[in-house]
């Protein structure tokens, strides 16, 4: 995942795109997807890399994970919103892949 935005409202939807737009035109294919959390039942839109690994845990995978992040803080810079962070709270490097089925 490269943004989980905050809701579900036209102007979370708006930020996605404007997600999508900044990061395809730096060679990371992404699309939008509307995302339910299983435990707390919280919506929002979610962008999605459409960049494939074999294993979510491999050194490639940990690679697309950190140019994310580089293209986070692109993002961020330019627009003061979200930065792609692929973190957990204490700062250890953990993205967030699925597996597709």
């Amino acid at each position: 995942m490269i943004q989980g935005l905050a809701g579900v409202s036209g102007a979370d939807l708006d930020e996605a795109a404007r997600i999508v737009a900044y990061c395809s035109a730096r060679g990371e294919p992404a699309t939008i997807a509307r995302y339910t959390n299983r435990q707390s039942g919280k919506k929002r839109y979610i962008v999605w890399s459409l960049k494939p690994h074999d294993l979510p845990t491999g050194e490639e995978a940990r690679r697309h994970g950190m140019a994310i992040e580089a293209i986070g803080k692109e993002y961020f810079n330019k627009h003061k919103t979200y930065d792609f962070r692929q973190r957990k709270s204490d700062g250890r490097f953990d993205p967030w892949f699925e597996v597709y089925r």
